[in-house]
C-alpha cells in the first residue's frame, strides 16, 4: 500500500503542501486580529515561525543546487536577522523624538551585526 502511494506525482510535494498548510493559521490570525488567549497566540504563531523556518531550509538547500552554498548561506544569514533590523528601525525612528531612545537603537545594531557576522 505505501509503495503505490509512494510512488503518487504528488508524493514529494506533500513535505512542502503541508508544511504551508501548518503556516496558514498564523498568516490568517494575523491579517485578522482575532481576540485570542496568549497561550493560544503562543501555540499559533510558533508553530507558523516553526513553519516558516523549515520552509526557509528547504528553500536553501534546494538554492544551493543554482547558486554557490557561501552565497546561500549569507542570505540565509540577512534573513534571519532581519527582524532585528527592524527592531533598530523603529527605535532610530523613536530617537528622533525622544533622544534616550537613540541608546536602545545603537546597542540592537550591535547586537543585530554580532549575530550576523
Amino acid at each position: 500500500m505505501w509503495s503505490a502511494i509512494r510512488q503518487q506525482p504528488w508524493w514529494p510535494w506533500l513535505p512542502f503542501v503541508g508544511t504551508i498548510a501548518l503556516g496558514i493559521p498564523a498568516v490568517a490570525a494575523r491579517i485578522s486580529e482575532p481576540h485570542m488567549a496568549v497561550e493560544a497566540e503562543t501555540v499559533l504563531f510558533g508553530i507558523g515561525i516553526l513553519s516558516a523556518a523549515f520552509l526557509l531550509g528547504a528553500g536553501a538547500e534546494a538554492a544551493q543546487h543554482d547558486i554557490p552554498a557561501s552565497l546561500s548561506l549569507a542570505v540565509i544569514a540577512f534573513i534571519a536577522v532581519l527582524p532585528e533590523y527592524a527592531v533598530d528601525l523603529l527605535f532610530a525612528w523613536r530617537a528622533g523624538t525622544d533622544p534616550e531612545q537613540a541608546q536602545f537603537a545603537i546597542a540592537n545594531m550591535t547586537g543585530g551585526n554580532r549575530l550576523l557576522l
